[in-house]
């Protein structure tokens, strides 16, 4: 069988497609992203008790204005029975 520069090139470019191939599919293999549940469990009360946090996390307003149906559901979560929004609603007034 006689081998002849033309097909040696395409031996060669067959070659290079199965390296590159084996690569890429290596490559997307590794990049799979992985969901951290890291911050999954924060505690709230830990918030809530916090003086230092509770005046940081106060002074972005913002988070109520922009966000309000968000705003909302962290109210939901923390405060169920309504029992501390006015008392935190003062708090963040006196926090300017």
């Amino acid at each position: 069988m006689k081998h002849t520069v033309a097909s040696c090139r395409v031996k060669l470019s067959i070659m290079r497609a199965i390296i590159l191939s084996v690569l890429a599919a290596s490559l997307v293999c590794n990049a799979v992203e992985t969901y951290d549940p890291k911050f999954d469990n924060i505690d709230a009360q830990v918030l809530v008790d916090d003086i230092f946090l509770l005046k940081n996390y106060g002074k972005l307003k913002g988070f109520q204005t922009k966000l309000p149906e968000m705003w909302k559901d962290l109210e939901d979560k923390i405060d169920p029975t309504k029992e501390y929004r006015p008392a935190f609603a003062e708090f963040l007034k006196r926090s300017d």
